[in-house]
């Protein structure tokens, strides 16, 4: 270590042994046993995209603290600072001892203790330097039970849930999870679902309802769409790359069928009984090709399913409009933008031959705008907000 001085309560600090060696680290100082906090930022919005809302902050306490509702419904990190957290990131990510990536833990996952001095990765949507969130470690959340540290890794206990993984071989690469319970929608679940650490990540979901362009690695939703949804996946693979999709985990009912459709090649493979598997022929990026159905019903080889996926949100930190999903559309996409008073401030024919389009917003007043796409018989409305 550089330097001198005391660590920083609350703040987090990544460290290693030489040569894979193996030692003994010694603390010294008099254990806490107040209240602490440590201050968080989005630097990526704060530098027009240049940073990271990524924050590095750690248990201060010489105790395990509760991390989820799972392990305290009250006093616990997730619940004490859900307000200061991003919404899509409502989730506490534990850097894995292998090196494989993060493991994302919230109010999906079983009771998490999080062990004295432990470090972890959290989210913020604030980018205002001068005022910053501020995270509460509070000695309510101290507990003399524990035994994670995030390097055995831990099995969730909830029994509805189903994870997808991705592999090359028998490397497994990425997975995603879709998680099922009661009063969980469609939308936006704060502390369920929880985006990717790595928003170019292999393999991912989306919501089903109000997509705002985040890759999801848990998809929380509502008990009863477990037999009944159909949701966008988004695969990012290099042309030429062979791998394949199966089921790790199904703790849903047994009699549910997991599909995966491919609307480019026209099939619906059965997970439960096979594995998908494709040879790229091009490179695979984005959402709009690939969508998992969950369903009763059988489905043979006649049935002619083809999910037509369009969508269009606008980012807080972005000064444009992204358009997903263009180079599945059988028509022409059009794109009208209105004051919220109606007055047509931008009309667009988008290119169909890029699946991702972006229109620019500079000039445009900060205010509520409705944007409108037309695609054939597909007709999308959304209200967006521009800064």
């Amino acid at each position: 270590i550089v330097g001198a001085g005391n660590f920083p309560l609350g703040k987090g600090f990544q460290m290693a042994t030489n040569a894979n060696g193996t030692g003994i680290l010694s603390f010294t100082g008099a254990p806490t046993a107040t209240n602490q906090t440590w201050t968080i930022i989005d630097n990526d919005a704060a530098n027009s995209g240049a940073g990271t809302r990524w924050n590095l902050v750690a248990n201060p306490f010489p105790s395990y603290i509760y991390g989820n509702a799972n392990a305290d419904s009250s006093h616990n990190f997730l619940t004490v600072n859900s307000d200061k957290l991003n919404d899509s990131y409502e989730a506490i990510y534990g850097y894995d001892a292998d090196g494989s990536g993060y493991t994302v833990y919230n109010n999906t996952s079983a009771a998490l203790r999080l062990a004295p001095g432990q470090a972890f990765m959290v989210a913020s949507d604030n980018p205002n330097v001068e005022n910053p969130d501020v995270l509460s470690f509070t000695t309510a959340m101290r507990t003399t039970e524990g035994d994670d540290d995030f390097i055995a890794g831990r099995n969730s206990e909830n029994s509805f849930e189903l994870i997808l993984k991705l592999y090359e071989g028998d490397s497994e690469i990425d997975h995603t999870k879709f998680y099922f319970g009661d009063g969980l929608s469609l939308n936006l679940d704060p502390g369920y679902d929880a985006g990717h650490f790595n928003q170019g990540a292999s393999l991912m979901s989306r919501l089903v309802e109000e997509d705002e362009g985040v890759g999801l690695v848990i998809n929380a939703m509502g008990i009863e769409s477990a037999n009944d949804v159909v949701v966008p996946i988004e695969l990012n693979r290099e042309a030429g790359n062979n791998f394949r999709i199966s089921i790790g985990t199904f703790n849903i009912d047994t009699a549910i069928n997991v599909y995966l459709e491919d609307n480019v090649q026209e099939t619906m493979t059965l997970l439960n009984d096979q594995d998908f598997e494709l040879i790229a022929e091009n490179e695979l990026s984005g959402v709009g090709r690939f969508f998992i159905h969950l369903t009763e019903t059988v489905l043979s080889i006649d049935d002619k399913i083809e999910t037509n996926y369009l969508n269009v949100f606008k980012a807080d930190i972005n000064n444009f409009i992204t358009v997903e999903g263009l180079a599945n559309q059988s028509n022409l996409t059009k794109l009208r933008l209105y004051t919220i008073l109606g007055k047509e401030v931008i009309s667009a024919t988008l290119n169909t031959t890029n699946n991702k389009q972006i229109i620019s917003t500079q000039g445009l007043s900060p205010g509520i705008y409705i944007v409108k796409l037309d695609s054939g018989n597909i007709l999308l409305t959304k209200k967006l907000f521009i800064k």
